[in-house]
């Protein structure tokens, strides 16, 4: 099996970004260009909140994971040695402030990916982006009627 590299894996989430962007300034585009309905995308907006809400409920909420785990000795004893876990390897996890090991080096590999192409998508979607949200504010009334 071979190891991916930090390098290796900061250019993957760097990808990602750039198809999230991508993704996200398509969405705004069929939402300015009117190929989709404002008072659509709050209908849509309002059920994935709703199921949101049931998801985080289900882990919360009375009788859910955690209320369990309340009352659970050994899952509280599991947690606890996860935290543990967590705090005796912070530099192997997330890395040192040179950006040789952990998440640091894999963050340390995808600024240095950025480049004005990147910005220019960035700026270019934030604009897309606060184009739709002020029309979407615009039909907060006809969608919750």
């Amino acid at each position: 099996m071979a190891t991916v590299t930090p390098a290796e894996f900061g250019n993957v989430i760097f990808q990602l970004i750039l198809a999230n962007l991508e993704l996200l300034s398509n969405t705004f585009r069929l939402l300015i260009d009117n190929s989709i309905s404002a008072v659509e995308v709050w209908n849509v907006t309002y059920h994935a909140a709703s199921f949101g809400y049931w998801v985080a409920n289900s882990f919360v909420g009375e009788g859910g994971a955690l209320d369990v785990m309340r009352e659970n000795i050994s899952a509280m004893e599991n947690f606890a040695n996860m935290v543990s876990y967590l705090g005796g390897n912070t530099e192997v996890i997330f890395g040192n402030e040179s950006g040789e090991e952990g998440v640091s080096a894999v963050m340390k590999n995808v600024v240095a990916l950025i480049d004005e192409n990147f910005t220019v998508k960035f700026w270019s979607t934030l604009k897309l982006g606060i184009i739709a949200v002020v029309k979407l504010m615009g039909q907060i009334s006809a969608a919750f009627r």
